[in-house]
């Protein structure tokens, strides 16, 4: 099976095949385990371990979670990702995405107002969590939306704590 994923401004082909899997044409060595009734996945890639939250949206569209950052992957297969070249755009791009809660836990901060302009990877939001604060970071470019919550307020898991507007459709 083939797919293409586009996370961020990145681009990989992941073609998975009974002898293994290759990204971009190359052989990858990967293991994963899923935490039953959860998001969460470990992956082994090569020697590295890498702990993934991984939700899917709606069709197509994953809100990842890797080392406190969060990213929107879009993965498609053969046909879809045709579709997709053919109607001259990524019709699952359209519209605000939404910042969820990783899980449980009480606001510490929010570090931008609505109506700011952010570049991938700026922290939007501090969330404490099993005495842990996670930082949670924009997935790209984009001018935030509503924000939804306040400093001191308590959340659930996958709450919409914002919404990121994407600057494309201004």
């Amino acid at each position: 099976m083939r797919y293409h994923i586009d996370i961020g401004d990145d681009t990989f082909e992941v073609v998975i095949e009974p002898g293994g899997i290759h990204v971009d044409g190359q052989p990858v060595d990967v293991s994963e385990e899923v935490i039953a009734g959860t998001d969460l996945h470990w992956f082994l890639i090569g020697r590295e371990s890498h702990r993934i939250i991984a939700r899917r949206e709606r069709a197509g569209r994953w809100d990842l979670q890797l080392r406190g950052r969060c990213h929107s992957a879009v993965v498609l297969d053969e046909h879809a990702h045709k579709i997709r070249e053919m109607a001259g755009g990524d019709p699952v791009d359209r519209g605000p995405q939404p910042v969820r809660a990783p899980m449980p836990g009480v606001i510490v901060s929010v570090a931008v107002e609505e109506g700011d302009l952010v570049e991938s990877g700026r922290r939007l939001v501090i969330v404490e969590a099993m005495k842990m604060e996670n930082d949670l970071t924009a997935s790209m470019e984009a001018r935030i939306g509503h924000i939804h919550v306040t400093a001191g307020q308590v959340v659930e898991k996958d709450e919409i704590l914002m919404e990121l507007l994407s600057v494309d459709d201004e």
